[in-house]
């Protein structure tokens, strides 16, 4: 791996803390009262258009930094279906089929206090406000994909799990339709970039795929710093989740794309180095786990390797409140050893810890879960601590999750 370009972290720091932040000054009962007139009314609220095609000079800078952080190795290539626990293991896939029918009932009854139904355009049904939570399993007959959006700030992307039904269209398809008619202002998100694009299924080397994104008109080109870090990290976040090797660009029929400032691409790898998760709330008060890769997150350590991921878990105690994210593991929290042998991964806690059941401590499980997915780990085992928490069985081994912050149901 080659060496990162050096920068001083400090004046980094300083720059971007004396940086406007760009957010929604509404509080949160102002918001409430919006959410709950438009949904007793519906009429949905009519967006200005992207916050992030035309960014402020603050802003541009902040994304000029993170992309300098974020993306030079890129640059150089062309549930929450809550459910009890059952015998001390997790929940059983037949368990969460039961919950997620019982679920769609409650949807068609219950819809003022359990879900938020959008309005008929719309077509997802939602959970409100809270921990999104992992998709542990799918239920049988249904299928799944990650969606990145950029947050209202535009400062970094966030992934959606939503839950569509198996049936002859590809996950592309479905991705297709959510991208262009789901409203994304319900969980505190902008609109996704990748709308207005169509895109293609292609072998890539032996034993891959690659995607094809096809340009929405011959003249496209993106303009702003903002707008091009948006579009790019939406690809990789986006299309990586859906087990893509690589993206290629097309416009006109030909092969190419102008990004803006990062010019003129043909494609570029969607392999990347392991990532931590991070805690992000939005202006919905939902909190959903974000990925270390849409960060100014460290990525090497000090030989200028890869953070293992016992570094990687200590990462994961700092968050960054200027640009917008919570550390997803307690500062005060003692990890005294981590341990691996094949797929499975031990995580030690100091002697008489214990943890809460609550959103906080699930998010923090689940993160840590899908850092050791990241690494290549199926299976966690933690020791020192006992109980249940949510759906995890603490005195089992965990296999690791599907997919990040379950979100909604196709209807």
């Amino acid at each position: 791996m080659g060496k990162r370009p050096e920068h001083d972290e400090e004046s980094i720091e300083k720059l971007l803390s004396n940086m406007p932040k760009i957010k929604d000054k509404r509080t949160k009962e102002e918001l409430y009262t919006k959410i709950q007139a438009r949904l007793q009314t519906g009429e949905p609220k009519k967006r200005s258009g992207k916050k992030w095609l035309m960014p402020s000079f603050a802003t541009a800078a902040v994304v000029i930094i993170v992309s300098i952080l974020v993306f030079p190795q890129l640059l150089a290539e062309d549930n929450m279906l809550e459910m009890s626990q059952e015998s001390g293991d997790q929940v059983t896939s037949e368990t969460e089929n039961s919950i997620f029918e019982d679920e769609h009932a409650e949807i068609e009854e219950k819809a003022d206090t359990n879900m938020m139904v959008t309005e008929e355009s719309d077509p997802v049904e939602v959970r409100e406000e809270g921990y999104l939570g992992a998709l542990n399993q799918k239920p049988e007959g249904t299928d799944w994909v990650t969606i990145s959006v950029p947050n209202d700030d535009a400062q970094f992307v966030v992934p959606l799990t939503i839950l569509i039904p198996e049936d002859e269209r590809s996950k592309l398809d479905h991705l297709q339709t959510l991208l262009n008619t789901m409203s994304y202002e319900k969980w505190g998100l902008d609109s996704p970039p990748l709308s207005e694009f169509t895109f293609q299924e292609a072998d890539y080397h032996e034993d891959g795929k690659k995607v094809i994104i096809h340009a929405p008109s011959d003249n496209f080109t993106i303009t702003s710093s903002t707008e091009s870090l948006m579009f790019i990290q939406s690809v990789q976040e986006t299309f990586a989740a859906l087990g893509y090797k690589y993206v290629e660009f097309m416009t006109d029929g030909k092969p190419g794309m102008n990004l803006g400032p990062y010019g003129e691409r043909e494609g570029f790898s969607l392999e990347e180095n392991n990532k931590a998760y991070y805690l992000y709330t939005s202006e919905t008060d939902h909190q959903l786990l974000i990925r270390g890769s849409t960060l100014e997150s460290q990525l090497e350590n000090t030989a200028e390797d890869q953070l293992t991921f016992q570094e990687t878990i200590e990462q994961m105690k700092l968050g960054n409140n200027v640009i917008g994210y919570e550390a997803s593991i307690p500062l005060e929290l003692s990890i005294t050893k981590i341990e691996s042998e094949n797929d499975l991964v031990k995580i030690t806690f100091e002697s008489g810890t214990s943890f809460e059941n609550n959103d906080k401590t699930i998010a923090m499980i689940e993160a840590i879960l899908f850092t050791a997915k990241e690494f290549g780990f199926t299976k966690v085992r933690f020791v020192g601590v006992e109980g249940i928490v949510g759906s995890y069985n603490l005195n089992t081994v965990i296999d690791v999750p599907e997919a990040v912050n379950l979100a909604g149901v196709q209807k």
